[in-house]
């Protein structure tokens, strides 16, 4: 079996942590800062190569295996030096350790695979010889590692693909994630990052079902395929700089000539649902227009509340008022009309949202508070049939306070028409046309001088 140690994966630059500073009292009574111990991890991969062959010299299996192990150096003034156990080297080596001792474990999974499909391979030869038939090809297996991604607040994640051919009409193809938490040690998956579970994978399974819808995926799938989809239990994810990815074994939604099905998760629609972890390991790092995208996603929620759909409701909680049955609202611990105005103010500049409260001219208000508790109306206006995808873009000023963003959105002429032949409904695109949403930037993000539908 051949070992080789091969090209660093992540720059220890991506993570770099310090410890050990203090003030020394000088003589003359100035303080000076002692020199602090930098600590930085890095990715490596140690490939495994292995091949079996028949006692003729015929190949019958190749592996290939590329297994990543975490490194950890240490540096003062510039100079690396010897990692000596102190109580901050011990927790650095205990975290690296962490991270290996799982690694040995997945080797040995590989490995136990590969000496199984060996004798497989030996099997299938000896059966081949003699009845007659030419060995078709080898058998192969491999581990690669496609994307390293760290983050400055210690978020280290890791994508690799798997190919096996075993015999058969075709190879299958297989995928493994981490995710790994620097600071503490942990392997984690989203619902560690989550302040919700709950909601966020509801956000995170509304952009997929989104996406599938855009691209016209869904006739590559199983009927039930959006069953595996809002569940989530069947699917990986590993983060980068354009999000969180989620992946899906082959053969869960639709057979195998749909691949592994694959998303990526911009940020901008779950940022706003992390818990402290998961801003730690990752919102301070991502561009300010990336913020704002987020802001203006949140933005847009708060504003369909009022335009398109309800909040969600309680519904064994009514009560009648001017004769329209009203439910208590189960929105974001949301109890009050005052927390409600507070909520909507921390998005929308207040004439925005003044209107937004405003009963309409009959006296119908969409909320209310009856005896002190926020309720709403179960109200639904359907979105525009006469547009479509909209493509957002964010302009910043100068300095960074303010901008808009600016939405392009598809028009039609006219709503669908079924097309008989196909089964699917189609519009004719007539054009786009662009709208604009101003904001100023505060200390809860950007807050919108002007919002309407787009839809």
């Amino acid at each position: 079996m051949k070992r080789l140690l091969c090209i660093v994966i992540a720059a220890a630059a991506a993570f770099m942590l310090t410890a050990c500073g203090s003030a020394a009292p000088e003589a003359d009574g100035d303080t000076v800062q002692t020199a602090e111990t930098e600590y930085g991890f890095q990715v490596v991969t140690e490939v495994i190569s292995e091949e079996v062959k028949a006692d003729d010299g015929t190949v019958l299996l190749n592996g290939s295996y590329e297994l990543p192990r975490l490194t950890l150096t240490a540096t003062l003034d510039g100079e690396e030096v010897e990692l000596v156990e102190s109580e901050a080297d011990a927790q650095k080596l205990a975290v690296r350790d962490a991270f290996n001792a799982e690694m040995e474990k997945y080797r040995q999974t590989v490995l136990s695979f590969f000496r199984e499909i060996s004798g497989w391979a030996k099997d299938l030869y000896e059966v081949s010889l003699a009845d007659g038939f030419a060995w078709h090809s080898a058998f192969a297996d491999e581990v690669k590692v496609e994307k390293t991604y760290q983050t400055p607040g210690g978020l280290l994640s890791i994508y690799a693909t798997g190919y096996s051919y075993t015999g058969g009409a075709h190879p299958n193809g297989s995928f493994k994630t981490w995710n790994f938490d620097l600071n503490t040690g942990e392997f984690i998956g989203y619902e560690d990052i989550a302040a919700d579970e709950d909601e966020f994978r509801a956000a995170v399974v509304a952009n997929i079902l989104e996406q599938i819808c855009e691209q016209g995926l869904s006739e590559y799938y199983y009927d039930d395929y959006d069953s595996y989809v809002r569940d989530l239990a069947y699917a990986s994810v590993y983060f980068d700089e354009n999000g969180m990815t989620v992946l899906f074994e082959e053969y869960t939604m639709g057979p195998h000539s749909a691949g592994i099905p694959t998303f990526t998760v911009p940020y901008e629609y779950f940022i706003h649902l992390l818990n402290e972890r998961g801003e730690t390991l990752l919102l301070p790092y991502l561009p300010q227009e990336t913020l704002v995208l987020a802001d203006f996603y949140e933005a847009q929620e708060l504003w369909s509340y009022f335009d398109l759909v309800t909040m969600p409701l309680d519904y064994e909680k009514s009560a009648e008022v001017d004769g329209y049955v009203y439910n208590r609202v189960n929105y974001r611990e949301i109890s009050t009309m005052a927390e409600l105005r507070a909520l909507l103010l921390t998005r929308f500049d207040e004439p925005v949202v003044d209107d937004l409260l405003a009963p309409e001219e009959n006296g119908f208000a969409h909320y209310r508070d009856i005896d002190g508790v926020l309720y709403g109306v179960d109200a639904a206006r359907g979105s525009d049939l006469t547009r479509g995808e909209a493509v957002y873009a964010v302009e910043l000023d100068a300095d960074g306070n303010a901008g808009k963003v600016i939405a392009t959105v598809e028009e039609y002429a006219g709503e669908p028409t079924l097309n008989e032949e196909t089964g699917r409904y189609e519009q004719t695109a007539a054009g786009y046309v662009t709208v604009e949403f101003p904001f100023v930037q505060t200390e809860n993000g950007a807050r919108f001088k002007h919002f309407e539908s787009i839809r």
